[in-house]
């Protein structure tokens, strides 16, 4: 595998850090320098290698062991040798508690260092996953993933952690991890170190390596050749005949033909009571939303647990939203996991009936599938009926794949004309893995996929979440997954973000992005997991930060949908009484002024092309 740079993302939410290896010192002196200057910080784990405790592994799964070290500034170092991939690669794991008090506003440096005794023979390097996090608190994860050489080096990443619920963490209520359930590999990591900074130092004041991704530059080759696939694919031939009252072609007739909306889908999700409440920022919130989008989904009102608890304001929203004439993705009916049935995680009782209860809780899902979806019937043009099947296994484990065929069944004799789709995430790009080293994630999205055709399954095509956030992946790679996919129907993007603190950055991946996936023939749909900072699970969403001033991400987004991809033309027609002129495909105002008299009707320009006739009567 060729050298690829070293890449270092730390975000303020959801981080997810990435570094991959390059030919390099040990050491970035750089890095040094500044850590250096730093006032003197606290330690907040003891990382040492003997405190290091195996909470999952085994010798079929992985060993973890104490080795010795020459000629680098320690002795010792955790060797963890991962035998096999694991469903979930923290059922090969490492922990080591905090030992101090850190809160949310603290700044905070991990270092490690890192090598490969024996390296992925697949792809020729190996990978390391390390977390910071409450096992208590959700969404407090901090990740850091590596790919590594076999030589020393060491990697570096702010974080801070992030909670929703508490403030403050005390000793022992935060823990690091080593999460190796990968495949076959053997990795040394040593002086790991992650030290809370006082009172006036920032993330922003840590060092962190540029973060980029291959094609970014402006005259990348890919993207010439996505604009040109974009000209033919998402464009067709319109042409507007005039004639008069006896039939007879007109001719110099002034012709307008201007767009209104586009036949793809550019959508959101939407957080349902934002439709309903009354205050300045919720107005915004609907007025942006409908000048924007022409696809919608709720974030989470269609999830099992508060569709129980708040449905009639889920069938509220959706009518909204149908009422403005966008068409409403369903998300979701099955998540594949105990944990995320009604009520489970405050009360475990739930899981440990139904592992026991098959039978129960094959009924128990499928009941719920028949209640939504025969409450949202005619409602959603496609659902994500299974979300997540590659990073939650409860019940393929406990119940084996056949499972699903009966999910698919069931779906589509409630709603034959409703989508199916499978909605997965980490595929196109990482969300967390080491770039494109998310070693078989991809190849297991296939196979199951492949699974559910061969099986029968009324799939329709595939949903790929795309939260952007450590591995940046190259646009040629992208498209090259998507072509893989496509033989399984549609491609909808549907929850794409970018957890980056860098807005060229984000700008630059939010373009590239859009170009790849309007470039491709099997998406038809883009939707983005909100779009405003003030209603966004990572407060960092593409379009608005909270005040409502547009971000340069936004601003692309605008450009390119609203003016790049935008067609408005104006001319005359010819001696035969015709204007010809291509456009994208959509909605149309055609507009046909001749000696005074004007006369407007609507079309709709869509593959096959369209041939609009005005009499001017």
């Amino acid at each position: 595998m060729r050298s690829i740079m070293s890449i270092v993302y730390s975000g303020l939410i959801g981080l997810c850090a990435v570094s991959m290896f390059a030919a390099e010192p040990a050491e970035n002196p750089k890095f040094e320098e500044i850590l250096a200057k730093l006032p003197k910080g606290t330690e907040v784990v003891n990382a040492q290698p003997e405190n290091w405790k195996l909470k999952n592994g085994g010798p079929d799964v992985g060993i973890m062991s104490v080795v010795d070290v020459e000629g680098m500034p320690f002795k010792k170092a955790i060797r963890m040798e991962s035998k096999k991939k694991t469903d979930r690669d923290y059922l090969f794991q490492a922990v080591t508690p905090s030992t101090a008090k850190v809160t949310v506003s603290d700044a905070l440096m991990l270092t490690f260092y890192a090598r490969a005794e024996q390296v992925n023979n697949d792809i020729n390097v190996s990978q390391i996953n390390m977390k910071f996090f409450s096992m208590k608190q959700t969404g407090s994860a901090r990740n850091a993933s590596v790919a590594v050489s076999k030589n020393w080096q060491k990697f570096y990443f702010p974080m801070d952690v992030f909670s929703k619920q508490v403030k403050e963490f005390g000793p022992g209520e935060l823990t690091l991890t080593l999460n190796q359930g990968l495949p076959p590999q053997i990795v040394d990591i040593a002086d790991v170190k992650l030290v809370k900074y006082p009172e006036g130092v920032a993330l922003k004041d840590l060092p962190r390596k540029v973060q980029t991704y291959e094609g970014r530059e402006l005259d990348a080759a890919w993207r010439k050749e996505a604009f040109e696939r974009i000209e033919k694919i998402r464009k067709s031939d319109l042409s507007v005949q005039v004639t008069d009252e006896a039939g007879k072609p007109v001719t110099d007739a002034q012709v307008s033909v201007k767009m209104k909306r586009h036949l793809f889908g550019f959508g959101s999700a939407y957080a349902d009571p934002r439709f309903f409440w009354d205050d300045e920022d919720s107005k915004r919130y609907r007025e942006e939303f409908l000048k924007l989008f022409n696809v919608a989904v709720s974030e989470s009102g269609m999830k099992w647990e508060p569709w129980l608890e708040k449905r009639e304001q889920a069938i509220k929203a959706a009518k909204w939203v149908r009422d403005h004439n966008i068409p409403v993705r369903g998300h979701t009916l099955v998540w594949c996991q105990l944990d995320r049935l009604p009520y489970a995680k405050e009360k475990p009782e739930i899981m440990n009936r139904y592992r026991k209860d098959l039978k129960g809780l094959q009924e128990f899902q499928l009941e719920h599938i028949r209640d939504e979806m025969t409450a949202l019937k005619g409602v959603c043009f496609e659902w994500d009926l299974i979300n997540e099947a590659m990073s939650h296994f409860d019940y393929q484990n406990l119940m084996g794949m056949e499972c699903f065929l009966d999910y698919f069944k069931l779906a589509h004799e409630i709603d034959p004309d409703t989508r199916l789709v499978v909605n997965e995430n980490k595929l196109l790009n990482s969300d967390g893995g080491a770039g494109n080293l998310s070693f078989s994630r991809e190849e297991d999205f296939y196979k199951f996929l492949k699974f559910l055709k061969d099986n029968g399954a009324p799939l329709s095509g595939i949903g790929i979440q795309s939260h952007w956030g450590g591995g940046l992946t190259p646009p040629p790679r992208m498209l090259q997954q998507l072509d893989r996919f496509a033989e399984f129907g549609t491609i909808s993007i549907t929850e794409f973000d970018v957890a980056i603190d860098d807005e060229e950055l984000q700008s630059d991946i939010t373009r590239d992005f859009l170009i790849t996936c309007f470039s491709h023939p099997a998406i038809n749909t883009f939707v983005m997991w909100g779009f405003w900072d003030g209603q966004h699970h990572r407060r960092n969403a593409p379009i608005f930060r909270k005040d409502w001033s547009v971000k340069p991400s936004g601003q692309v987004f605008i450009n390119l949908v609203f003016k790049q991809w935008w067609t408005n033309v104006d001319g005359k027609t010819g001696a035969d009484g015709q204007f010809k002129t291509r456009g994208f495909m959509g909605d149309y105002e055609i507009s046909v002024t001749r000696d005074g008299k004007t006369v407007t009707q609507p079309a709709k320009l869509a593959k096959d092309g369209a041939v609009v006739k005005v009499s001017l009567k």
